[in-house]
């Protein structure tokens, strides 16, 4: 089974991959992933450069992520950004995963292929279930600005940019303990 992951940022989307790869599932993880394709001299990493300038490189000449974050995020209006972004991200993106995911179900394995942005990468064509992962929004953002050491308005640009399908195969609630989680997530398998 191909099982799709989202959720919006701080729900637990890779907790929930996490665990799944300690059951011998094979993770997809578009983050990991994007990020790999802004390698210095890569394709992405050109087009990165040449849109939101040298500013978002480190000294060794890769990706700043926080810079460039803070770049497509601090505007004002973020969306224009974060659409340039996107543009040069998400279909070198897709085809890596769609690659990968093609190979994997080819040899039969169980794969979670997560991310937050399930619609603009097209996880219905590319997995068989897909699952939402779910918190409160005052859970997720106490997770974010430990984890990513961002202030809440930067946490609500992201919150709010992220969507959720409509009728996902299962939704897993994740407000209780990291027991309680794991067991959602077995529950919810079964029933898939």
């Amino acid at each position: 089974m191909i099982l799709g992951i989202t959720g919006k940022t701080g729900a637990g989307k890779h907790t929930a991959a996490k665990y799944l790869a300690s059951k011998g599932w094979i993770v997809l993880d578009g983050d990991t992933i994007a990020h790999s394709l802004y390698a210095p001299d890569k394709p992405v990493w050109h087009e990165l450069v040449r849109v939101f300038s040298e500013a978002i490189l480190k000294p060794d000449r890769t990706i700043d992520r926080q810079k460039l974050h803070d770049l497509v995020f601090s505007a004002g209006d973020f969306r224009d950004n974060l659409k340039k972004l996107n543009a040069i991200v998400h279909p070198p993106l897709q085809a890596e995963l769609k690659s990968r995911v093609a190979e994997l179900r080819r040899l039969g394995k169980q794969v979670v292929v997560v991310g937050a942005l399930w619609k603009q990468l097209d996880f219905p064509s590319l997995v068989d279930k897909m699952v939402v992962i779910r918190a409160f929004a005052s859970t997720a953002c106490d997770r974010i600005l430990k984890r990513d050491k961002i202030d809440r308005q930067a946490f609500l640009a992201r919150w709010n940019a992220q969507a959720l399908p409509e009728t996902p195969d299962a939704v897993i609630d994740n407000h209780g303990t990291l027991e309680d989680f794991h067991g959602a997530i077995d529950s919810a398998l079964a029933q898939l």
